[in-house]
């Protein structure tokens, strides 16, 4: 298995539309999951983020986790009207993956 470093400050950001069923749903309840998976068969990794999530409308923002490939779905970057960036703040991360599983939990 081909392992990759990664820094990761428990905080994922995400572009959606401000009235997208998501971004409602989080504003009534901000505890949310995010499952990750890569490989397959016995070669594979299984990531679970627990975590308190929030809605972002702020250009200025949204504009330091802004790519250039985003403008495929929102054609005007970080201006296009509607537009909303979620965040997630993880509290609990879990992991399997042939090599062994383990828990890490952040603080509040």
């Amino acid at each position: 298995m081909r392992s990759t470093e990664v820094d990761y400050d428990g905080t994922s950001h995400y572009f959606a539309w401000a009235d997208s069923r998501m971004a409602k749903d989080i504003e009534n309840d901000a505890k949310v999951a995010i499952d990750f998976q890569s490989g397959e068969g016995g070669n594979f990794l299984f990531v679970n983020v627990q975590g308190m999530a929030r809605v972002l409308t702020d250009p200025r923002v949204m504009e330091e986790h802004w790519h250039d490939e985003l403008e495929r779905w929102f054609k005007d970057g970080v201006e296009t009207e509607g537009l909303a960036m979620i965040v997630v703040d993880a509290r609990r991360i879990s992991y399997w993956s042939p090599d062994g599983d383990g828990v890490i939990e952040l603080s509040a």
